[in-house]
């Protein structure tokens, strides 16, 4: 477990969340060419 007691945790879940959106941008893009606009409106 991360040192830093409850901050750690904190900041080990908000890295393990970036880390699951950028695969997710990633699949998307390897699918097919997207603008930045199209991956937005997908995410809302």
């Amino acid at each position: 477990m991360p040192k830093g007691g409850e901050h750690g945790v904190m900041e080990w879940t908000s890295q393990i969340r970036r880390g699951i959106l950028e695969l997710c941008i990633l699949h998307l893009i390897e699918q097919k060419t997207r603008y930045g606009y199209d991956i937005l409106h997908i995410f809302q």
